[in-house]
C-alpha cells in the first residue's frame, strides 16, 4: 500500500467530540454516545460515518502517547440549519 495525501472539497459535519489521548483512549465511549443520537441528524447526506481527529502542534514535534487530541464522531450534512442538542 502506498500512502497518499488527497485534497477533498470542504464538508459540513455534525457530531460529538471528546478529548482523549492514546493512553486514555475513549473512542468506544464516543461512538457509543453518538450512535443512539445519529437519527437526530435529519439532514445527513448519507449513512456513512466520519471519525475525525484534531491534533495540536505538539503531536508533530515528538511522539508522546499522553498528548491530548480531540476526536469527533460525525455525519456529513447538507447545511447547519438543523443542529440537534
Amino acid at each position: 500500500m502506498t500512502p497518499s495525501i488527497q485534497v477533498i472539497e470542504p464538508k459540513k459535519l455534525i457530531g460529538i467530540s471528546q478529548s482523549m489521548n492514546l493512553v486514555n483512549n475513549k473512542t468506544a465511549m464516543l461512538w457509543q454516545t453518538f450512535m443512539p443520537k445519529r437519527h437526530q441528524v435529519t439532514n445527513a447526506i448519507s449513512s456513512h460515518f466520519i471519525s475525525m481527529q484534531i491534533y495540536s502542534n505538539e503531536h508533530f514535534v515528538a511522539f508522546n502517547p499522553h498528548n491530548e487530541f480531540t476526536k469527533w464522531a460525525c455525519l456529513e450534512v447538507t447545511d447547519f440549519d438543523s443542529i440537534p442538542q
